[in-house]
Parts: C-alpha cells; structure tokens; sequence
C-alpha cells in the first residue's frame, strides 16, 4: 500500500552503499514527500522512533524499509540524522507492493516524482561542480562551497528558473543544495580513471529515477572531469563556459547576472 512517505523510502534506498549517514532537514523532507509534517514531529522525539512494529508507523516503515534507522533528531531545529542500520530485515507483509514504487537502484534527489509532463523537453536541469573552497562546518550543500566561482554559479543556476539543480560532489556524487553534509577534501582530479569512471555511474543512476536523458535539457556549470563520462548519457546538454578560463568564467557569469 502506498503512503505519503514513500518517498523517503526511495530517496533512502537509491544513497549510494558508501553513504552510511545522511543528515535531512524537516523542509527537505516536506519537499521530498510534497507534504508538511505532522506537529508531533516537531514537538516530540518519539514520532521519530525506530519502532519494531512498523504496522501503523508509515514513517518509520519508510526509513527502515529503506535501510536506515534515525540516529539523532532535533525537534526544535528541524534536523534529523540517518544512518545505515544493516540488521534490520523487512517483513515479507511489509514489502511494498511491486507497482507501488521504483526499484531502488539510484537515490531520488527532488522534492516529488515527476509526471510525464515534467519530462517534457525543455525542462532543464543544472548541474554544477564542487569547488576546494568550503566552509568548515556542517550545513547546506548550496552554502558548503565558498569561492566567487561557486557562488555565482549556484546563482546563475537559480537565475535559470531551472526544474532542478544538483551540485555534483567528489564525495557525495549528486547533492541537493538544501541537504546537509560535512566539509571533506576530496576531488575527482586525485581518483585513478576507473574511479572516476564509477564515480560517474553512480552519478547517472541517482538522476536517473528523476531525469529522462532522453528529453530533459541539462546545463553543466563544471569542469571536464566532472562532466566527462556523464555528457555521453545525455541527449540534450549545454556547457556555456566551455573553453574558458578562470577570469573568463567570472567575467561570463558577471554578465549574466545583471
């Protein structure tokens, strides 16, 4: 039987086998779900508990059945924490019925599933590359990176009115600026080819849930290895900075964004 938090569920399942946490904000998954959560998730810890009998616990049914178990939560500030919890086994009476949701084989990084008109060409998705430059502390994937170049890339991004942006991480592979995740040093310049190759895998599957490559335009604001062994899946793709240099690209955003 489908519920409202199936969503979760999928967006759970498709984290790569690497990613063993995950920290979300309240707004996120009100997004991810495309409804607001109950009061008693922000006034009391236990609507977040890991109950055992997940009969009339559809949210904690979602996070379990998608393979992780809530670590930490924060009421007051809207957080909650996931992490992989490989014990637990779901109940054959607990499987979600066949048609009722995607095989988990790519993380859904969108606030709902998209319809066939949102698939339509036209609709375009921006992609943008991690920066070195990051803050050092926790927060929002769309205020970790902190150089000029980023900053005016993620805002041109938003400038486009694009369906979706995904900035993506040698870390973390596909990100949603609104998630959370903590600083790192690591680029896809320092992986071997056959890692960057996997990295890119990884990438294509996590839109893939959300994306058609067939139709969907997609706008890459990022380097050469980070769209190298993705442009080739894509139909319809743009890079507008192509070719240009550091300077360059600040002066092209510049003109951008007035």
């Amino acid at each position: 039987m489908s519920t409202k938090y199936q969503p979760l569920e999928g967006y759970l399942k498709s984290l790569p086998k690497s990613r063993a946490s995950i920290t979300l904000t309240f707004e996120y998954i009100e997004k991810l779900t495309g409804h607001k959560l109950p009061s008693s998730a922000h006034q009391h810890r236990a609507w977040w508990s890991n109950q055992a009998d997940l009969s009339n616990r559809p949210q904690a049914k979602a996070w379990r059945n998608g393979g992780f178990k809530v670590e930490n939560v924060k009421p007051g500030v809207g957080l909650v924490s996931f992490s992989r919890d490989s014990k637990f086994s779901i109940s054959p009476s607990l499987v979600p019925e066949p048609h009722a949701i995607r095989p988990a084989q790519s993380r859904p990084p969108v606030p709902e599933k998209r319809t066939e008109t949102d698939r339509a060409p036209g609709k375009e998705i921006v992609l943008l590359s991690c920066v070195k430059s990051k803050r050092t502390y926790p927060c929002r994937a769309g205020d970790m990176y902190t150089s000029p170049l980023f900053r005016k890339m993620i805002a041109y991004a938003r400038s486009l009115n694009a369906k979706m942006i995904f900035i993506l991480s040698a870390k973390y592979g596909l990100l949603n600026p609104d998630e959370l995740i903590d600083p790192y040093e690591r680029t896809l310049k320092g992986m071997k080819a056959d890692e960057r190759q996997k990295w890119a895998q990884d990438v294509l599957s996590q839109l893939e849930e959300f994306c058609n490559f067939e139709s969907d335009k997609f706008v890459f604001l990022a380097g050469l290895p980070y769209r190298k062994n993705l442009v080739s899946h894509l139909k319809h793709y743009t890079v507008p900075m192509e070719g240009l240099s550091f300077g360059k690209q600040l002066q092209w955003l510049d003109a951008h964004l007035q």
